[in-house]
Formats: structure tokens, sequence, C-alpha cells
């Protein structure tokens, strides 16, 4: 709405490099959403699905900070990980 807002101002306008990064991450979106309510209609528990969702979302952002942005992880961040990995284990 903002953006809609400033480009009807003409104080700012989107570059084709910004637009294909919005669709491309709106198509990851949207396909992130899919699958979720798929594998939600295919028999998955909620109390089990989502909290493997959520770490390994935070596995994929840590190993892609990692490769892309040289990022290291402390030992405290490390046992933060192995602890979720554990309660998901109790969960299941």
């Amino acid at each position: 709405v903002i953006l809609g807002w400033r480009m009807l101002r003409k104080s700012c306008a989107p570059t084709h490099r910004e637009l294909k990064a919005g669709v491309l991450l709106g198509i990851i979106n949207y396909g992130s959403i899919y699958f979720i309510l798929l594998s939600l209609n295919s028999g998955w528990e909620g109390s089990t699905f989502y909290p493997i969702v959520n770490v390994g979302i935070i596995a994929c952002t840590a190993l892609l900070g990692k490769v892309f942005f040289k990022e290291t992880l402390s030992p405290l961040k490390w046992l933060g990980f192995g602890i979720a990995i554990v309660a998901i284990a109790l969960i299941s």
C-alpha cells in the first residue's frame, strides 16, 4: 500500500531487479504455504508439524547465512539448535 501510494506520488518507483526479486519471493512464499497445507491435509499433526517446520526454517537460514554471508554460529546458538531438535524428538 505504501509503495503504491509513493508510486502515485512519483516519489518512488521500483526497479526491474526489485520487481523480479519480489515476484520470486512471492512464488516461494506461495509454494511454502501450499506445501504446508498439503502436509497438514495428509495426516500430520499440527503439534508435531509446526515445530519441525520452524526448526527447519531456522536451520536453513543458518546454513544460507554461513554460505552466503560467512556468518559464524556461536556455541550458544549451536546449543539452542540442539535443544530444539531434542524437543522435536520428544514431541514426536
